[in-house]
């Protein structure tokens, strides 16, 4: 077993690093060569995505008492993946909140919510329902020039919706600032009346030249089972953590099943 072992530490030692990167090539050649030794006739499955990447934000509230939001704090805010770039001071105004017993909400899940909305104002709209891209495009529609997304404050086993959460709009990248926060900080703005804030994110949007790696065991073509982990890491991982171990196991596995193939 201790060669099983030294090739998994092998992977994960070179594995990591965002795709795009020579860390990702130098990964990648290594998985390849691995597999090449073992039989397999690896290809290079070739996309393109749009990776986000974030720089600084600030968030603070004008008007009334004055208001310093951190960024990451538990009682602050964070960024949302694909959140447009921008700088706006503007009053803040709800879309179909709900405050009030379960909280369950639709917020800015129609278009309808949002009619009426006063343009270049800050939309502040609640979780729920429906995804972050929907409430966001039918806000950015009716004219909000920035968007906050607050907590819903309902009870869902297993998962935070009271707290500081973050969440992703998916590319492409939004026309408006957009940024989260808990649920006491989106009611605290409601309940404020004429909120000014200030948001401004600097984020960018580039689109990425990537590839996955794929090798078949040659078995049945008409009985096909695809195992697969991800070979990049976040810009910030050392790659070991997340994910050098799981593609280990599946290099390793292949490696095995190859020799085992030379008896079916």
């Amino acid at each position: 077993m201790r060669h099983r072992n030294i090739r998994a530490a092998a992977v994960a030692a070179v594995v990591g690093l965002a795709a795009g990167t020579r860390g990702y090539e130098k990964s990648a050649r290594y998985i390849e060569d691995e597999l090449k030794a073992a039989g397999y006739k690896p290809v290079r499955q070739r996309f393109t995505y749009e990776r986000y990447h974030f720089v600084a934000a600030s968030a603070q509230r004008v008007s009334p008492s004055p208001r310093t939001y951190g960024y990451g704090a538990a009682d602050g805010f964070l960024d949302m993946y694909y959140s447009g770039a921008g700088d706006v001071t503007a009053q803040v105004s709800a879309v179909d909140i709900n405050l009030a017993g379960g909280r369950g909400s639709t917020s800015a899940c129609e278009k309808a919510d949002s009619k009426g909305f006063p343009t270049g104002h800050i939309a502040l709209i609640q979780r729920g329902t429906c995804g972050f891209r929907d409430k966001v495009d039918n806000a950015v529609a009716a004219g909000a020039a920035g968007v906050v997304v607050y907590n819903q404050g309902d009870v869902v086993p297993g998962d935070d919706r009271v707290g500081l959460f973050g969440g992703t709009l998916e590319a492409p990248q939004a026309k408006v600032p957009v940024v989260s926060t808990t649920f006491d900080n989106g009611a605290e703005l409601a309940g404020l009346g004429a909120a000014t804030l200030r948001l401004a994110v600097d984020a960018t949007v580039t689109r990425i030249k990537s590839f996955n790696i794929l090798a078949d065991t040659g078995g049945r073509s008409d009985r096909k089972v695809v195992v697969g982990a991800h070979l990049d890491s976040v810009g910030e991982g050392p790659g070991i953590n997340d994910n050098g171990t799981g593609l280990g196991t599946i290099l390793e596995t292949a490696i095995q099943l190859r020799k085992l193939a030379k008896n079916w």
